[in-house]
């Protein structure tokens, strides 16, 4: 995944990351754009939780 997309000094313990998702192909393809945000924290210099916020709203 790489480093963080998003940094912040405030907060060392965590990992932001942005992508996108446009579906192209098949019957539920309608050309719309899908945003995740998916974060990563740490304790002690591991991984603690992931969550991720699934945006449903279309950009495109």
């Amino acid at each position: 995944m790489g480093g963080p997309v998003i940094g912040t000094p405030y907060e060392e313990n965590r990992w932001d990351y942005i992508y996108y998702y446009k579906t192209r192909m098949g019957p539920e393809s309608d050309g719309s754009t899908q945003r995740y945000w998916l974060v990563i924290f740490f304790e002690n210099d591991r991984v603690a939780r992931i969550e991720k916020d699934v945006i449903s709203k279309p950009t495109g």
